[in-house]
């Protein structure tokens, strides 16, 4: 996984761009282990085709933020 618009390529890359990147797979790793992962309510009566299109819609900013992410954290138990 490469965000090449975010840190640039080459040899003037970004020289945090590999310890970013496993530092935000950890994250979600730990997020994964806490958290059960789930869709929202007003998307539980659509097909996986419909829930796919309108999850996948969000569009990153200019700093890799997505903004209408679709989801609900449940802690596990």
């Amino acid at each position: 996984m490469t965000f090449i618009g975010t840190f640039s390529g080459g040899a003037h890359s970004c020289i945090g761009q590999h310890f970013a990147l496993t530092e935000s797979i950890c994250i979600l790793a730990q997020i994964a282990q806490k958290y059960e992962i789930c869709i929202p309510e007003e998307l539980k009566g659509k097909s996986f085709d419909e829930r796919k299109r309108i999850m996948l819609t969000w569009s990153p900013g200019v700093t890799t933020t997505p903004t209408y992410g679709m989801v609900v954290l449940r802690p596990q138990t």
